[in-house]
């Protein structure tokens, strides 16, 4: 779908190589990178400093002091409202200033189909469920069983 949307859109010829891992990059050189990542705590540090963006601004060759500052000063900033301030302007920095990244898909929230029964069922901020947290009413699940089967 991407391919087609590429080549109709932006007459682009478009040839799809799927690499087993980042490493094969450097050999490959493309011009552009379709990929994904999961964010291990979530945290704007992780997603401009230890993420994805980081084997991009590698592969490309890319160093830029300003984005470096940017991250820099907001490493060191105590203020939470300030810190978040210096990483949206490093986002920014990245995605429109210099158009190092393009995100083309963000995965929004997931609809989880949840029985009546079952209560406090829900994610954390990185999308992963709480387990421990999860109860089952037996008996309200027996009644509403027994209901519908009459």
């Amino acid at each position: 779908m991407l391919q087609i949307e590429l080549e109709e859109d932006l007459d682009l010829e478009v040839t799809f190589k799927q690499l087993e891992t980042y490493l094969d990059w450097d050999e490959v050189r493309p011009n552009i990178i379709y990929t994904g990542w999961a964010a291990d705590f979530p945290a704007p540090v992780n997603f401009l400093v230890h993420g994805m963006s980081n084997q991009l601004k590698r592969l490309a060759g890319w160093f830029d002091e300003s984005f470096e500052g940017l991250i820099s000063d907001a490493s060191k900033e105590l203020d939470r409202k300030a810190r978040m301030v210096l990483y949206r302007a490093a986002d920014r920095y990245l995605v429109h200033d210099q158009v190092l990244v393009i995100p083309i898909a963000y995965i929004g929230s997931v609809l989880d189909l949840v029985k009546p029964w079952i209560t406090n069922f829900r994610r954390d901020a990185l999308q992963f469920y709480r387990m421990r947290d999860i109860t089952m009413d037996l008996e309200l699940k027996a009644k509403m069983l027994k209901d519908y089967s009459s």
